[in-house]
């Protein structure tokens, strides 16, 4: 049952917002939907996850290994996430749903994509709060970061969002103990 294109659209400042957003369950459902492999419709586009690659823009080729995945529409949205120049946000996602005249898609995963928006953008906010509050609660321009011999590897290829965060103080240093 299709519905009016203006019961299935988003909020405007939801639509770029990256589909990093979309949770497990959501990407799940999309993926019942569109991995079914459906006949063209009469504008010659494909209404499955072979349409939804075409309109993204990946190449023939990576649109049979998708094909060839057990879950073809996940594999699609996750090398699309990798693709930023391919612009992979939720707005651009509800466009080729529309244009493939997947208003059925987008009547039945609205909801819960609104919902994985909100969780994301409240933590995305309550990321950037915490940090805030550290920063203002330094007395100082040093500050000294304390972290567990088991996350050294993880530190030495974040140290770009270390000093990011800490961009503000002068100097900051990282201590790490075996102990812990």
């Amino acid at each position: 049952m299709a519905s009016n294109s203006n019961d299935v659209s988003i909020p405007t400042p939801y639509m770029n917002v990256s589909l990093d957003a979309l949770q497990a369950s959501t990407r799940q459902k999309l993926s019942v939907y569109l991995n079914i492999e459906r006949l063209m419709n009469e504008d010659g586009i494909e209404p499955d996850y072979n349409g939804l690659a075409e309109q993204i823009g990946f190449s023939f080729l990576e649109i049979q290994n998708f094909g060839r995945q057990r879950d073809p529409t996940t594999e699609l949205l996750n090398k699309w996430l990798r693709r930023p120049d391919l612009s992979p946000t939720v707005g651009q996602l509800f466009h080729y749903l529309r244009v493939m005249g997947r208003e059925d898609v987008m009547a039945d995963c609205k909801r819960s994509i609104i919902l994985d928006i909100e969780h994301y953008v409240s933590q995305v906010e309550r990321r950037q709060n915490d940090v805030e509050a550290l920063q203002h609660h330094t007395t100082s321009s040093e500050f000294t970061i304390f972290i567990p011999h088991l996350l050294i590897s993880q530190i030495f290829t974040s140290h770009l969002l270390i000093s990011q965060i800490f961009r503000p103080l002068t100097r900051y240093s990282v201590m790490t103990s075996a102990g812990w």
